[in-house]
Order: structure tokens, then sequence, then C-alpha cells
């Protein structure tokens, strides 16, 4: 469900330690993108747990897995301002708090929960596996170009692979939403 989606956000937040050092020079890189994260993070859970309840849930993650492609595109142009970077960790903090959520909560639906460990565990492998590439993948585009700018588009890519899958899927079992 949210590989493309999970392997943006994680790899996202590297980029920001070089353009944040340039241009926040007294805040803790690390500290700041944490905060950031965590708090746009905690406020989707809210959020797309309350949408997930009473909408489709596809939609729903749909949207929600369409906010990183906003904050690679955004990242996308030349020298983005400090206040920018914010508005990007938070964009993409926003759809790494609903992901967990909106996977467990998918699963059960679309495959009922008779194999619930199994499906959760194998898709959570998948997830983790695609942070970890990601995560080394980036790490080579800079080294061999000395920016990450070239594997925005990648990104931008792959999220809305995701986001367009999620829109393919039918009705879950409960449907029981007013959409």
């Amino acid at each position: 469900m949210g590989s493309a989606q999970r392997f943006s956000v994680p790899i996202s937040f590297i980029p920001f330690e070089d353009r944040f050092l340039a241009r926040m020079s007294g805040l803790s890189v690390g500290t700041y993108g944490s905060t950031t994260t965590g708090q746009t993070c905690s406020r989707l859970r809210i959020v797309s747990g309350f949408l997930i309840d009473r909408y489709w849930s596809p939609g729903v993650a749909a949207a929600a897995f369409s906010l990183p492609v906003l904050g690679a595109l955004l990242l996308m142009g030349d020298a983005p301002s400090a206040a920018m970077l914010v508005t990007c960790v938070a964009l993409m903090g926003f759809a790494a708090g609903a992901e967990y959520d909106v996977l467990a909560f998918m699963i059960s639906r679309f495959f009922g929960l008779a194999h619930y460990g199994k499906i959760y565990s194998v898709i959570i492998v998948a997830i983790s596996l695609a942070t970890s590439g990601g995560a080394v993948l980036f790490g080579r585009i800079r080294d061999l170009s000395g920016d990450f700018a070239p594997a925005w588009p990648l990104v931008v890519a792959l999220c809305a692979v995701s986001v367009v899958l999620l829109l393919t899927l039918g009705r879950d079992r409960s449907a029981g939403y007013d959409a």
C-alpha cells in the first residue's frame, strides 16, 4: 500500500541537513526537523483517524500521501527559504503520521482479520526495506551528483504512483461511510 510513499518520507529528511545548516545556523538541525515532524505526525494521526472512520479509506490515504508530492515539488525549486523547508518537513511529516494508522485500518478492512498479522508484517517489511533502500539511494545520488536535486523527481513519481494505486482500490468490507 504505501511502500512508494514510505520510500519518500524518511529519505526526504536527508537533504534537509545541508539546507538547514546553511539557513538556520543557531538551531540544531536534528532537533528542529524532529520537532516539526513529530508535531505534524501526531496531528495528522488524529485527523486521519477521524476521517478514515467516516469516509472512503483509500481516498483519505491518497489525500494524506499526496502531501509529500507537494513537499518534494517545493524542494525542486532553487534555494528554498527556511520557511519553505519547514513547510516541506511538515508536509512529509503529515504523511508519516497517517501512514501506519491508515495501513492498519485498510488491512483489516480489505483483507479481514483471519491473517491480519501475516499481511501486516509482510507490508511492514516491504516498507522497512523501501525506507532503508531509499536512504541509501538518496545518499548515492548525492555522492554522484553533489546534490540531492536529481532525487526529487523520483520521490514525486513514486509518491504519485502510490496515490494513484490507492485510488484504484474498491470499497472495503465495512463500506459504512457516508461518501
